[in-house]
């Protein structure tokens, strides 16, 4: 398992594309992404990636 703290999910395709403090960075496609972002919720990102994902590979773990 990987974990990338300070990372920007930019971009979920046939790879992801996370912007790191270091600079962008192409990433190979994972079998599970796990999220955990800010203090408020923002389902703006579950919209875009459950365009991309099966959604039994989709799973929210909290959402007001």
């Amino acid at each position: 398992m990987e974990i990338y703290v300070k990372t920007r999910l930019k971009e979920v395709g046939k790879a992801l594309l996370v912007e790191t403090p270091e600079g962008e960075k192409e990433l190979l496609l994972p079998d599970t992404i796990v999220l955990a972002v800010g203090l408020k919720p923002d389902s703006s990102l579950y919209e875009v990636v459950s365009k991309v994902l099966p959604q039994e590979k989709l799973h929210v773990i909290w959402r007001c």
